[in-house]
């Protein structure tokens, strides 16, 4: 168990210190796009079913991360299967292991497996998906001998399958893991993580000074060697994060906390550093905001303004040269024959201009009348009462040219709301020049130039 919490330890603190992003960029801290950061944990396997992962920030509250989602990988499974594997029972903890990465990796990593003595070199799958390879069987050979690993990488590294997933190499040896420093030359260039397990303890002492100088050329991050005491550690899986972090840290250089627990317990974490820009729109804000801001004022004022100069400035008819008010669309002194006008108490919003008359064209085939805030003819709504229409004016034309005006009651008016000369109005009549419209109790005249009353 400690030497599991100490892989796990090792592993999320080399990975977080990379910071891995899903770009795939390389850096020393997390990729921070749009505000989002985004982060890969490497984990091994059999750590747990219900896998969670949380942010905690020093003196903050912990933000759950959920379980994270596989990446997929280019894994390559190269299997020293030589009279010693027999021995310690290599194959069966080899297929119990691939069974189980079947499982556990994305769907669409890719698995390639090779087996190999000093004398054979056996190809059982090469690049395939994980989802559709079978269940595979390993036997050691138990009169063969062991022999290095550079065949059988090599024969992966030059096969034509192309692939832009990252390459994870997991070889299981006997203690033979000598290279050619051509070989170990493409595996750096190509980036290939390479995890060696040996289960032959008795070469430790031997194989060490060939390790060192192969992490020497790889690199420290490229190379991870494991001795096998009992059973084997199959490569770590890694998991793609994305947050949205914390506000008050943004714009901020922190060091943050990541845990990983599994079926509600907590058995490792690490610290990173993460230096977050402030976000786009903030940035916006911070350059263009004040002149932003201050254009809007600008035309909020100059529309303000020029609503002024056209409220309160002098309009004339062109014909009779009497004034005009802002809201007039024709004169109301200046009538043509057989041009329609109301004359009665409406459209007055202030209340010192209630009581007194106002004159209105029927410029329009329809006008409607009510004390809706659209109604052409706005009457004054009494207390406790829903603002509605009542009637509608229509103007309609003549075959003689002429138009006749036609008033319908509104279809939510109530029966005996809308009365025309004393009479209720059920649902529409011809209007003559004279004739009073009385809605709510308020009285409406309709006259018509040029004809008799």
């Amino acid at each position: 168990m400690k030497r599991m919490l100490a892989s796990l330890a090792l592993l999320l603190g080399v990975t977080l210190a990379r910071a891995e992003a899903v770009l795939d960029l390389p850096m020393d801290n997390p990729v921070v796009k749009s505000g989002k950061v985004s982060l890969s944990v490497a984990l091994p396997q059999g750590s747990g079913e219900k896998r969670e992962f949380f942010l905690e920030q020093e003196g903050g509250e912990k933000l759950s991360l959920g379980g994270g989602q596989t990446t997929p990988m280019n894994l390559w499974v190269l299997v020293d299967v030589s009279a010693l594997c027999r021995a310690r029972e290599i194959d069966t903890q080899v297929n119990q292991a691939l069974r189980a990465l079947k499982e556990n990796l994305h769907p669409e990593s890719l698995l390639s497996l090779v087996s190999y003595t000093d004398s054979s070199l056996e190809i059982h799958a090469n690049h395939q998906a994980v989802k559709s390879t079978q269940d595979y069987s390993l036997l050691c050979q138990a009169q063969s001998r062991s022999s290095s690993h550079e065949r059988a990488i090599r024969h992966l590294m030059k096969s034509k399958e192309a692939t832009e997933l990252p390459t994870v190499a997991w070889v299981i040896s006997s203690g033979n893991a000598k290279l050619s420093p051509e070989s170990l030359a493409e595996m750096r260039n190509r980036r290939i993580e390479t995890q060696l397990s040996i289960y032959n303890l008795a070469v430790k002492k031997e194989v060490l000074p060939t390790l060192t100088e192969q992490k020497t050329q790889l690199g420290e991050s490229l190379l991870t060697v494991n001795w096998v005491d009992k059973k084997l550690q199959a490569p770590a899986i890694k998991y793609a994060l994305q947050f949205y972090p914390p506000f008050a840290i943004q714009g901020k250089k922190s060091t943050l906390r990541l845990s990983a627990s599994a079926d509600g317990k907590q058995y490792a974490s690490a610290p990173f550093n993460i230096n977050l820009p402030d976000s786009k729109m903030k940035v916006f804000w911070l350059r263009y905001g004040r002149y932003l801001g201050l254009l809007i004022l600008v035309v909020l004022l100059t529309r303000l303004v020029l609503g002024l100069k056209r409220y309160y400035s002098t309009q004339e008819c062109e014909r009779c040269h009497k004034l005009l008010r802002v809201s007039d669309k024709k004169c109301g002194f200046c009538r043509e024959e057989g041009e329609a006008y109301l004359i009665g108490n409406f459209n007055h919003k202030e209340k010192e201009k209630m009581g007194k008359y106002d004159v209105m064209a029927v410029a329009k085939n329809r006008v409607e009348l009510g004390t809706h805030s659209r109604s052409g003819v706005r009457l004054i709504r009494p207390p406790q009462m829903k603002k509605r229409q009542y009637a509608v004016l229509h103007s309609e034309s003549l075959e003689n040219g002429k138009r006749a005006f036609r008033l319908e009651r509104h279809r939510l008016a109530d029966l005996g709301s809308v009365r025309v000369n004393q009479q209720t109005l059920k649902e529409s009549r011809y209007l003559n020049s004279g004739d009073k419209i009385e809605i709510l109790g308020q009285e409406v005249g309709f006259y018509v130039e040029g004809r008799a009353q």
